[in-house]
Order: structure tokens, then sequence, then C-alpha cells
């Protein structure tokens, strides 16, 4: 990251209290557009993922490790975003026996 040199007569403390407030303002706003992205996604678990597939358990595993679909380990269990199973529906694979 560059600095920014701008000539203001500051004194150190004021320069210091000025770049704390500049870095809690963009943590903040980082912050806060990681949380917008997160919750304008949506999952689903395994169970409601296979039945958008039409698919069984053993066989999302599998789409999963061949990485038809990407699904993410949370708590021991997987969950598929919305993106995924879309992108899995759209590649009109014949997973069924």
């Amino acid at each position: 990251m560059e600095a920014i040199n701008l000539n203001l007569n500051l004194s150190d403390s004021d320069k210091e209290i000025l770049r704390e407030a500049v870095r809690e303002v963009i943590e903040e706003s980082i912050f806060n557009f990681g949380k917008r992205q997160r919750e304008s996604l949506t999952f689903r678990d395994t169970k409601e993922t296979c039945r958008a597939l039409s698919v069984s358990r053993p066989t999302l595993n599998l789409m999963r490790e061949k990485g038809y679909i990407h699904g993410e380990k949370v708590g021991g269990k997987y969950l598929y975003s919305e993106d995924e199973i879309q992108k899995a529906v759209s590649q009109d694979l014949k997973w069924k026996r």
C-alpha cells in the first residue's frame, strides 16, 4: 500500500489520530462489504441440493469429489450455493441411473 503524503501542519499525535480514524473507516467498509456479500448468498444443505438436482446423496458426493459442484464444509456438513446448483443444472449432466 502506498502512503499518501499531505503537507498538513499537524502534530505527531494528531497525525496518529487521523491515521487511526482512516484505518477504522476502511476496516469497517471492508467488513460491511463482506457482510453484504455473505447476506446476498443463499445456501442449501445436502438434502435440499439433492432434491434440486434430482440426485441421490452418494451421487452428489461423487459430483463434489469430481469437481462438478463446489460445496463449502461448515460445521461438519456441506452447503451449496444457489450459483453452484444452477451451474450444475446448466451442465445437463446425466447422473441419473
